[in-house]
């Protein structure tokens, strides 16, 4: 997986709450633990907000901000899972729609998306997802795609780029795509959730 960016405040704001309950917990940690009779030495206790740090973001990453894009409380929303669908192409001038998939896998800061159809393979390279679109949440990433070995020689290994849009109630993704040389094409996509 990769990196991507977004446009959405919280990669500001949540590392900053993160921060405020890691020196919570550390504030209460020798608290509890005299509390219950036991006596820590001072290098267990001093790097505490580092380490609830750590523990606190890796979940957020994660696990958290899925449920908090569940409630609209976060913006990035979660587009893990399997999405299936079609693309029309301009190398045979958009008359067949062809089958295709893709997959989604997901955390707050990471993301890879894999699409395959029945000649080839590709896989995101960079990605990025705008929350403050007029049109919707805007998913867009470089991929390179890899022919499968039995697809015909004229398709060779090649890189191109998506941009597709989320549905309001995030069970489609509607958008385009174009390849680079060694290919020169371009067509549109579209997208359910399964």
């Amino acid at each position: 997986m990769h990196a991507y960016s977004t446009d959405s405040n919280e990669r500001v704001n949540i590392p900053f709450y993160l921060a405020a309950a890691s020196i919570l917990s550390a504030w209460i940690l020798p608290k509890f633990l005299n509390w219950i009779g036991l006596s820590v030495p001072w290098w267990f206790d001093a790097p505490a907000v580092m380490g609830f740090y750590g523990i606190y973001y890796k979940l957020f990453d994660t696990l958290f901000w899925k449920w908090l894009a569940k409630v609209g409380i976060i913006q990035t929303p979660n587009l893990n899972g399997l999405w299936k669908g079609h693309f029309l192409s301009s190398y045979d001038g958009h008359t067949t729609q062809k089958v295709a998939t893709i997959e989604i896998k997901q955390t707050w800061t990471k993301m890879c998306i894999v699409f395959r159809n029945g000649t080839s393979r590709s896989k995101s390279m960079t990605s990025s997802i705008i929350t403050t679109n007029a049109e919707g949440i805007v998913i867009s990433y470089e991929y390179q795609n890899e022919p499968n070995y039995d697809t015909v020689s004229t398709m060779q290994i090649h890189r191109g780029f998506t941009r597709l849009t989320l549905s309001t109630n995030k069970k489609e993704l509607d958008g385009e795509y174009y390849t680079g040389r060694g290919r020169l094409s371009y067509g549109t996509m579209r997208f359910t959730k399964t």
